[in-house]
């Protein structure tokens, strides 16, 4: 089965990553693994410290988040029995089975998408955010 794919794009500035981010959340929130992956780790920790920001804030959806963890190889967001995991593409996601894919300005590669075939069998849906409005893909 295919997950369903949501592209999400727009400008720069415009509020994409926070709406998936909410997005993410709430998957979490109901139980499901997400993985979040982004082209390069500190893109995807950066995306963690938004997060962070949310619990240690007045961020209404602030209140699910159960931990942040930024321990190196382990840097997630818990949300009662769900979670979401943070990786750079380079290692997609090794030891996750996610219900939920998020791909954060991915270039989809033969060898990504290689790498991402075994996640996407099972994944329910696969957030694409782009700012050109087409899906990224390698030449």
């Amino acid at each position: 089965m295919r997950p369903q794919v949501i592209e999400v794009f727009g400008d720069r500035q415009v509020g994409k990553t926070e709406m998936v981010m909410s997005s993410a959340l709430l998957h979490a929130a109901e139980g499901k693994q997400v993985l979040w992956l982004a082209p390069l780790k500190k893109a995807a920790v950066d995306v963690l410290h938004r997060y962070s920001h949310w619990r240690q804030s007045a961020h209404p959806l602030g209140r699910v988040i159960d931990l942040v963890r930024f321990a190196h190889g382990s840097e997630r967001v818990e949300s009662g029995d769900g979670r979401i995991v943070f990786r750079s593409v380079n290692a997609p996601g090794r030891g996750v089975l996610p219900n939920v894919i998020v791909c954060d300005e991915v270039e989809f590669t033969p060898a990504v998408l290689s790498a991402l075939m075994p996640a996407m069998i099972r994944a329910e849906k696969m957030y694409v955010l782009t700012c050109s409005g087409e899906l990224p893909c390698g030449d």
